[in-house]
């Protein structure tokens, strides 16, 4: 399979998970948490303390998450998701706002991240209604490794506790980064409404995203020294 098909085939799944879509640290992020800060006061910003750890040498990934938020993780075809779910506000509440992380093998180097981040987005584009991109930005050094970043907001229907359909505006942030021939997808997406209240927490869990060396001491591996 080419590497351009590849890339669409790991769009399409993270669709699919889309509760869904992942992080990687950028300054316009870092922005938006530090004009925060001075805003928001301490009952609506999740205590960034209270962090437990996910880390398993089957994702090759570490990162910390609120003890409040749930965590699941499954393989999606070729792909290995890691989803963590913000709890529900209210009985009203249809959304759980949520970071993803994604991950794929590459075939050998055979793309850039920028290319790998514009494929996915044209995909993404197609698919998802009222898409509109609203910041593209590229980094030579996240951890060591070159990454993009796109923020963009989308429609999705959900099913309301009546069963009724209901449209929501959802705001995401994806971060894509390719290292030892591996892609790494972070996505932060959230109700539009919402996403400003999660960036503090999404700020701890990107400062703590790390990608492991694995030593093949067994047949499924352990998990070795820390890289990123």
């Amino acid at each position: 399979m080419s590497s351009s098909r590849k890339i669409l085939r790991i769009s399409i799944n993270l669709l699919v998970c889309l509760g869904v879509v992942p992080v990687i640290y950028y300054p316009t992020i870092t922005l938006s948490i530090d004009q925060l800060t001075d805003n928001y006061n301490n009952s609506t910003v999740t205590d960034l303390s209270n962090f437990t750890n996910y880390s398993s040498s089957i994702s090759g990934v570490k990162v910390k998450y609120p003890l409040n938020w749930q965590h699941a993780e499954q393989p999606v075809g070729r792909i290995y998701i890691i989803q963590f779910f913000s709890p529900l506000q209210n009985d009203a509440d249809n959304f759980r706002d949520n970071i993803n992380i994604a991950i794929e093998n590459l075939p050998n180097n055979r793309t850039n991240v920028t290319q790998y981040s514009n494929a996915s987005i044209r995909v993404i584009t197609r698919s998802l209604p009222g898409f509109n991109l609203i910041a593209s930005n590229n980094s030579e050094n996240f951890h060591g490794s070159p990454a993009a970043e796109k923020i963009f907001t989308a429609k999705q229907a959900v099913l309301d506790k009546n069963l009724k359909a209901v449209a929501l505006d959802l705001k995401m942030t994806q971060l894509y980064t390719l290292k030892n021939n591996k892609a790494y997808v972070i996505t932060y997406a959230a109700e539009t409404s919402n996403y400003d209240r999660y960036l503090p927490t999404v700020q701890k869990m990107i400062d703590s995203f790390q990608i492991m060396n694995l030593a093949s001491n067994s047949s499924r591996g352990t998990s070795a020294n820390v890289t990123s």
